[in-house]
């Protein structure tokens, strides 16, 4: 099941689906919340700021009050008032 929902982002992607790829899965519900899929570590945190280790590139998240939780091992929520998102390789 994982395997197609990995086929199925990738096509709509316009990515090629053949070849295997970990591409993180961030999603935003308004700029209450951030869920992000395919983590490998947190890198920093306080109240106004989360830095989170992707693959490939680092989420920078601003904002105030914010907090988190791991619901698995590799999918982080980041909850709270988020201001910015930033991408950084």
């Amino acid at each position: 099941m994982e395997k197609d929902k990995k086929k199925k982002i990738a096509e709509l992607a316009f990515l090629d689906s053949s070849e295997e790829f970990e591409l993180p899965h961030i999603e935003l519900c308004s700029n209450k919340a951030a869920t992000i899929e395919g983590c490998r570590g947190i890198i920093e945190y306080c109240e106004t700021t989360v830095r989170i280790n992707c693959k490939n590139f680092v989420v920078k998240l601003c904002g105030d009050c914010l907090g988190i939780s791991s619901p698995s091992t590799d999918t982080i929520t980041v909850k709270g008032n988020i201001v910015t998102v930033e991408f950084s390789t």
